[in-house]
């Protein structure tokens, strides 16, 4: 029966995002809530950015069709409903990052005081123990989770991007929880199935394919904050305490895209003398549409290398691999994406670009 709620979740989710999209669209003309070309935007025309409410419609509400899945979700509800408020704003209005890190912060109170989600340990990452945050612990949930919010916001840069890679992390996500103890967990699995449905509904209108070109629309911050604070909210719930479903650095591994890119892109910012938030062309994917892969083989290089990643990660975790082991792999991994992606741009660059560059 558990199974079946999550699957119910996932295509209530889907259907109303569909819908909630197709409804939104209108507004979205009439505000001018729509991404104009320009600039490191390479797309065509005024796109609505309407995806984010979607996803937000989609996952809110198949949750409160069911019973089992939103009761203790009302925290949840409450910053996720702030975080996309706040990113509808800032994709219209362009909102400064001191602002957008204060409201950030602000959604993570209730996360952490309210329903005890917190950061309590890095696991035995040294080998000399768990690395436990004890006083520090507010402090370690908010590098956690503005991290993992403004990682998903800088991977979603081409169509079907930071969609199709939360997706694949989602997936192991679940599998996870089915392999471990469902009952338990069963509220985290509902939210999953939730937005894997939502997203999957978004990417009728924004997957790299020529089909959906009349009714595409973009996530905008509004989607991907939400996205990446709603998986930092699962990653937190499943690797802490005693009842936790794999540890933080598996979780690492299940989002090494995202995160890989933001070490990479905020390194290679400060070592330049330039914000964090100093927006440029050199991300992971850029490297690779820049190289002459379409937007389609982008999306797909990057969601099946963090899909394979994330296999990587949980196979270590039920090999019983020490955690010292794994993040030394993952570092080592990370590392050789970055030296990978940017050798495979090298040999390609002679090769003439692809014309079909659908990013924003």
């Amino acid at each position: 029966m558990d199974e079946i709620s999550l699957l119910l979740a996932a295509i209530g989710a889907f259907v109303v995002t569909i819908g909630s999209i197709f409804a939104l669209r209108p507004l979205a003309l009439a505000i001018g809530l729509l991404d104009h070309p320009g600039g490191h935007k390479t797309h065509s025309g005024d796109i609505p950015i309407i995806g984010g409410v979607g996803i937000l419609l989609g996952t809110v509400l198949s949750l409160r069709a069911n019973p089992q899945g939103f009761g203790p979700m009302s925290h949840y509800l409450f910053s996720a409903c702030l975080i996309t408020i706040t990113g509808m704003i800032d994709d219209r209005f362009k909102l400064d990052h001191k602002i957008r890190l204060l409201v950030q912060f602000t959604a993570l109170l209730p996360m952490f005081f309210a329903v005890h989600l917190q950061v309590t340990s890095f696991g035995d990452l040294l080998g000399f123990g768990p690395i436990l945050t004890n006083h520090w612990a507010i402090l370690a949930t908010a590098i956690v989770v503005l991290g993992a919010i403004n990682a998903f916001n800088m991977l979603d840069g081409l169509d079907g991007l930071a969609a199709s890679v939360s997706l694949s992390t989602l997936c192991l996500l679940l599998f996870s929880i089915l392999q471990n103890n469902l009952p338990r967990h069963l509220t985290a699995a509902l939210l999953i199935a939730a937005l894997i449905g939502s997203i999957a509904g978004f990417l009728v209108f924004n997957a790299p394919i020529k089909g959906n070109r009349a009714i595409r629309c973009f996530m905008g911050d509004a989607g991907s904050t939400l996205i990446g604070f709603t998986l930092v909210w699962l990653l937190v719930n499943l690797s802490q305490g005693t009842h936790k479903v794999a540890n933080p650095i598996t979780m690492v591994w299940l989002t090494s895209i995202p995160v890989t890119d933001l070490v990479w892109t905020v390194t290679r910012r400060l070592a330049k003398g330039q914000s964090p938030f100093h927006p440029d062309r050199s991300h992971l994917h850029h490297i690779l549409l820049d190289s002459g892969l379409s937007v389609a083989g982008v999306v797909f290089t990057m969601a099946s290398v963090g899909f394979l990643l994330g296999i990587v990660g949980l196979s270590l975790e039920f090999c019983h691999t020490s955690e010292r082991t794994s993040l030394l792999l993952w570092m080592l991994t990370a590392a050789g994406i970055v030296i990978g992606f940017r050798s495979f741009a090298r040999h390609r660059r002679a090769q003439p670009a692809n014309a079909d560059h659908t990013g924003h």
